[in-house]
């Protein structure tokens, strides 16, 4: 709830804040709600492939792991990137547990879950299933274009990436 009732007469260019964790939720929320919509729409249209596709955006997340991270191979610029976006920009709660050449390991309770099951109107518009296929299907794409294999795992609500360098081939 934001108190904005006690603001004084204009002009006024101060209005109370939230915490930051709070607005970090707000803002999850406003995409995500965006998002599942597209998704929605575009699986009624065009179906269910066509609508992941348009969620496909592991070339311009190694980019921009890339160019955030110029100082580290690419892909441990990946791995690296990773962590801090998803700490810094969505205030998520994530440890970084390994960082190796050939491997690495990430843990974190995904916000996007969360949304899923606090806020209503999701589950309405899309099956458990589907959700959690989108978020995978993001991931597991950011990850080929960063040069790695990833594996997803759930340990009650800790999401575990465990990445592990592709193959040549794969890239």
């Amino acid at each position: 709830m934001l108190r904005l009732d006690r603001i004084g007469p204009p002009p006024v260019s101060s209005f109370p804040d939230l915490p930051e964790e709070r607005k970090a939720w707000m803002r999850d929320e406003i995409q995500t709600s965006m998002d599942i919509a597209r998704y929605v729409d575009l699986a009624r249209e065009k179906g269910r492939e066509a609508a992941l596709s348009w969620f496909r955006d592991g070339a311009g997340y190694a980019l921009a792991a890339r160019t955030w991270v110029p100082f580290v191979p690419p892909e441990r610029a990946f791995i690296l990137y990773l962590c801090w976006e998803q700490a810094n920009l969505h205030g998520e709660k994530l440890t970084l547990e390994e960082l190796g050449d050939a491997e690495a390991r990430v843990r974190f309770v995904p916000r996007f879950f969360e949304l899923y099951h606090r806020t209503t109107h999701l589950s309405t518009e899309i099956g458990e299933a589907d959700y959690r296929q989108l978020f995978e299907t993001i991931w597991r794409n950011r990850a080929t274009h960063g040069g790695w294999d990833i594996a997803i795992t759930y340990e009650g609500d800790d999401c575990v990436f465990r990445f592990t360098r592709a193959s040549p081939a794969a890239r």
